[in-house]
């Protein structure tokens, strides 16, 4: 089954499943320790509903959105993921490919090849780059300020991860995510000192849109 054919979420993922090893299918799907924090954000999203309202000319409808002030063709955008050539050889530049054909926002990794530069280069939508803290903040700086040289109209700083995710799928195949061994490389001390000092620090430092993830 070829994803380029495919016309429901059911195809694409059925598609995902065959071409993926069971490694990287898990490091897509799966979340970290037992998963409780993954299952209760799948059941909160299927309680949402939409509510319709019949007799409403729709004949003409807009579903844009604005994000840093850029106009979106719907109010999504592709976010960063870890590792996206492990999914695909184009990555996190075949991302900004579809984001810039389709009309939308994408978010880089900044452990994620193909990197900064080639993901800029690939396509003239919007992107943000979003950041691992592995060290200090001249070592911050200049990752920041290379991503305003080349265009980037977001700086995303992960603040949610303290510690490299406990990935129980991963541990039971004693199987090492390439995230996992990029960050491994590095110091991840930096990730966890993180405070409101330095979020201000950014703000006050570096002329860039700053979202915290």
């Amino acid at each position: 089954m070829c994803v380029k054919k495919s016309i429901t979420l059911q195809e694409i993922i059925s598609s995902a499943r065959k071409n993926l090893g069971d490694g990287d299918w898990d490091y897509l799907v799966g979340g970290a320790e037992t998963e409780t924090t993954l299952r209760r954000n799948r059941s909160a999203l299927d309680m949402l509903g939409l509510r319709p309202r019949v007799l409403t000319d729709v004949s003409t409808v807009d579903t844009g959105g604005k994000l840093l002030g850029h106009e979106l063709r719907i109010p999504v955008i592709l976010p960063p993921i870890g590792s996206m050539q492990v999914f695909h050889e184009s990555a996190a530049a075949g991302v900004a490919e579809a984001a810039g054909s389709f009309g939308t926002m994408s978010f880089l990794s900044s452990v994620s090849a193909p990197g900064l530069e080639a993901t800029a280069a690939a396509s003239e939508a919007p992107k943000v780059f979003q950041l691992y803290l592995m060290g200090d903040r001249d070592w911050m700086r200049e990752r920041i300020t290379s991503a305003i040289d080349l265009g980037y109209v977001g700086f995303c700083l992960t603040v949610d991860t303290q510690v490299y995710s406990r990935r129980e799928r991963d541990l039971l195949k004693r199987h090492v995510p390439a995230s996992g061994r990029q960050i491994g490389g590095g110091d991840f001390t930096f990730q966890s000192r993180m405070s409101w000092d330095l979020v201000k620090w950014v703000k006050d430092e570096l002329d860039i849109p700053l979202i915290l993830k």
